[in-house]
């Protein structure tokens, strides 16, 4: 693979390791009933961000750039923090362990985050300064794309949120 399309690939394989790790879904059926709703719902707008962050980076970093090495190296860091969190037991703590299923697919997160990481950070030590004459994306389509990832993560707080809880 391209050292350009590393990054990107990991980035979206972090996304699909993350995304079936829905609170009350048929892999994380922990039942986090003890913490407050708010820190729940804080820990999930959290997760729902660091998601949605990696498409457009996985996207734009195709092309290239410091900002966008220095946000996949945010954005690695954040889906490591995720499940070193969870695997050490600091966040979410739950009675009820964790399933056979759930602990590999924290694993290979955990391993894929720190390869995100690992990869921006050589992909920063290559890059170039940023190029100006990048096109822009329509003001209209830049609207569109944000209503739509807040309309996400509204969704995605909400359901994580009730299934959490139980």
């Amino acid at each position: 693979m391209p050292p350009r399309r590393r990054t990107p690939a990991r980035l979206l394989h972090s996304v699909l390791i993350l995304a079936p790790l829905i609170p009350g879904g048929p892999i994380e059926t922990r039942i986090l009933a003890e913490y407050p709703i708010w820190a729940i719902a804080s820990f999930n707008l959290v997760i729902s961000v660091i998601v949605l962050a990696a498409l457009p980076l996985a996207w734009i970093g195709r092309r290239g750039g410091r900002r966008v090495a220095i946000g996949s190296v945010l954005d690695g860091a954040g889906f490591t923090a995720i499940y070193a969190l969870d695997m050490l037991k600091i966040f979410p703590v739950s009675e009820t362990p964790m399933s056979p299923t759930l602990r590999v697919m924290a694993f290979a997160g955990l391993a894929t985050g720190l390869a995100v990481v690992a990869s921006a950070l050589a992909d920063l030590a290559q890059q170039p300064p940023d190029r100006a004459g990048a096109p822009a994306i329509p003001r209209k389509v830049v609207w569109l794309l944000v209503a739509l990832a807040l309309g996400l993560i509204v969704a995605a707080v909400v359901y994580g949120t009730i299934g959490a809880v139980g």
